[in-house]
């Protein structure tokens, strides 16, 4: 596997139409962001986004935002959207695209935000707060210093 930073158009237009085709909410917003040519607006002013390639295959892809899918004030520097395809999960791509997303960032400090309990500590995140009935039933909010 291997992790590219989107910056080409050719890619731009295969991670979309990828995108698209998921059953999955935050991929098909980024999708309409990358074909607005959006992003920065949507998702901050340092937003990047990433994917990473199994052969010629797009296998997953994630973002470094300012904002995430909650809106939360004083907080800055997200890992984000971090989607693994179906077909090629439980090989640690989660782990490598959340340590990749760390080592590119150029951030002291770091966040991700997600549904998903128990995922994160085990890449050393510490949970910081929970927020009920926001945009999932449960939400989690993690942090790591990077420095």
């Amino acid at each position: 596997m291997k992790i590219y930073e989107l910056k080409s158009r050719k890619d731009r237009e295969e991670l979309i139409n990828y995108m698209r085709e998921q059953d999955w909410g935050a991929a098909k917003k980024l999708a309409r962001s990358l074909q607005r040519n959006t992003v920065k607006e949507d998702f901050g002013r340092d937003a990047r986004v990433f994917f990473a390639r199994v052969n010629n295959d797009i296998v997953g892809f994630f973002a470094l935002v300012n904002k995430d899918y909650i809106e939360l004030d004083g907080y800055d520097y997200f890992i984000a959207m971090v989607w693994v395809d179906p077909s090629y999960r439980g090989r640690g791509y989660s782990r490598d695209f959340v340590s990749y997303g760390e080592e590119v960032s150029g951030y002291k400090d770091i966040y991700i935000l997600s549904q998903h309990k128990g995922l994160y500590e085990k890449m050393g995140y510490t949970l910081i707060a929970s927020f009920e009935e926001s945009f999932h039933p449960i939400d989690y909010l993690y942090y790591k210093d990077l420095s």
